[in-house]
């Protein structure tokens, strides 16, 4: 894991409820991107580990995952065109990806 940054943000972005929670745990939005830039990808399985180390390279979307002091587990995602990186809960993800 690296303390640079190791692909291109885009804009970063957070949803109210990830705003919410983060308030409610005291706990900042800017260590969890940090970690996400870094290539520290939080409670995600091997494999999605192995993906995002081969996303950064082919350009793929990026995901990570992290769990807040108070239980509540964040998401954070970095579109494929690096336009884009956002925090949301991972209620939001799920409900979000429901086809």
């Amino acid at each position: 894991m690296s303390d640079r940054p190791l692909f291109a943000a885009g804009r970063l972005m957070l949803t109210p409820g990830a705003i919410n929670k983060l308030r409610e745990a005291n706990e900042r939005a800017q260590e969890f991107f940090a970690r996400h830039l870094a290539g520290d990808w939080g409670e995600v399985s091997a494999d999605v580990c192995r993906g995002n180390d081969e996303a950064i390279a082919t350009g793929e979307l990026l995901f990570s995952s992290y769990r807040l002091c108070t239980g509540e587990c964040i998401y954070i995602t970095t579109e494929a065109d690096r336009s884009s990186t956002t925090m949301l809960l991972s209620k939001e993800y799920h409900d979000g990806n429901r086809a």
